[in-house]
């Protein structure tokens, strides 16, 4: 064994506990019915991969690419524990392997992997992501793990979304890919709203992007706000259809959501973002008074996200009401829709009062017009 890696284990018992146990999973598990000398061989390059571990986890903080509300940074030893209990976490732990700790160390110092934290603005870790096929990641790069502990916030497609800007404009790969269990669901669902396309013959475990396919997720110059009029109905009716199921809602036509068969009674103003032919987005303008407005239906597709187009459809609206008279807009949405909440305040909407008695929403604001 290295005459260095032996005087850490000795100085470290947390490092020699993590060191010989991986060893002993290895010979009962894959190096079961291995020769002495192969399992001394296979000692041999662990205990060379460990070192390399323990000085490659040795650093400082190291920032890889920041997100609107999410950063993601090269894991540490300090985060050893952390991303273990990422890993056993109830939620995660029927989806992803818990990897033994000196098997992780050992992964820090291969270059053909990268594992990451996920931290929220204050710098909070909620998650991990793991990538392989590092050591050339030109032809193809695999995401070979990501897991969140802090659920139902969107920060799970936030850090899809910044794996793959990662991956094609930092890694200049081709084909980004990643894979899943069966009956994970959920998580199908995700990759599949985040563009990520099923493989063929396995389309419900096996996902990948090609740089082309990336491309094509690029805002085109075609995109335009455009008033609405009876000819886009069905097209607006399928991208609500699309649309909604992405914030965990679904579009109940003949029910609450009937007023999207007549926008022209419903709405004072009512608009939709195009990109070539396809809706991509919408927002609307509903009287509530003489003086006072509503904003609704503000929806923009996820995969469009971060390009500023909700921005956009929000300067419409507010610019329309000014123009005709209303002193105030309201607005009411969920608390856990942090990114939604985040652009009101921004574009200058203050907290207020329930004023529509919507037992859904949980947060009312308002903002002063310039009329």
């Amino acid at each position: 064994m290295n005459e260095r890696l032996f005087e850490i284990l000795d100085a470290n018992p947390i490092y020699k506990n993590a060191y010989y146990e991986f060893l002993e999973i290895h010979k009962n598990n894959q190096g079961k019915g291995s020769t002495e000398e192969q399992l001394a061989e296979f000692e041999k390059y662990f205990a060379r991969d460990f070192l390399a571990g323990l000085k490659a986890g040795d650093t400082e903080r190291f920032e890889i690419i920041k997100g609107e509300r999410i950063t993601i940074r090269k894991a540490t030893l300090k985060d050893i524990d952390f991303m273990s209990r990422v890993e056993r976490d109830e939620d995660n732990s029927p989806w992803v392997a818990n990897w033994p700790t000196g098997w992780r160390i050992a992964k820090m110092g291969d270059l053909n992997f990268l594992q990451t934290v996920i931290e929220k603005e204050d710098g909070t870790p909620i998650g991990i992501m793991i990538f392989s096929d590092m050591a050339d990641p030109r032809e193809k790069l695999q995401l070979k793990r990501i897991a969140i502990i802090e659920k139902g916030s969107g920060y799970g497609k936030e850090a899809l979304s910044l794996a793959k800007k990662f991956a094609f404009e930092m890694m200049g790969t081709k084909y980004f890919f990643l894979g899943t269990k069966e009956h994970n669901h959920r998580a199908q669902s995700i990759y599949k709203a985040m563009g990520f396309i099923p493989d063929i013959p396995d389309p419900c475990t096996s996902f990948h992007i090609s740089d082309k396919d990336y491309k094509r997720e690029e805002i085109s110059a075609f995109v335009v706000i455009r008033e609405y009029t009876e000819d886009y109905k069905q097209r607006l009716i399928a991208f609500l259809e699309k649309c909604l199921p992405e914030s965990e809602r679904l579009l109940d036509i003949n029910g609450r959501h009937s007023f999207y068969n007549d926008v022209k009674g419903h709405f004072r103003k009512f608009w939709c973002l195009f990109d070539g032919d396809e809706i991509i987005g919408a927002v609307g303008i509903r009287t509530i008074d003489k003086e006072s407005c509503e904003l609704k239906s503000l929806y923009v597709y996820e995969k469009y996200h971060g390009k500023k187009l909700g921005y956009r459809l929000m300067k419409t609206a507010i610019k329309n009401a000014e123009m005709l008279c209303f002193k105030r807009m309201y607005l009411d949405t969920y608390r856990k829709s942090e990114k939604a909440v985040s652009l009101y305040e921004k574009m200058g909407f203050t907290y207020t009062e329930n004023y529509n008695n919507n037992p859904v929403s949980d947060v009312f604001m308002v903002k002063e017009l310039d009329s």
